[in-house]
């Protein structure tokens, strides 16, 4: 169970990295569609 919530944790870590690279404009096309798998993965696990 602990290793779920290390999952969890690292993803949400992902998501704020994410969402750093999103809120500064110079983000590369690579950033982005990095950024738009994350969202999706969350949503994903989110529906699990």
């Amino acid at each position: 169970m602990s290793i779920g919530l290390v999952g969890c944790n690292n993803i949400e870590r992902k998501m704020k990295k994410a969402n750093k690279l999103l809120n500064n404009e110079k983000y590369t096309e690579t950033e982005k569609v990095y950024k738009d798998q994350l969202k999706w993965n969350l949503l994903m696990i989110r529906l699990i």
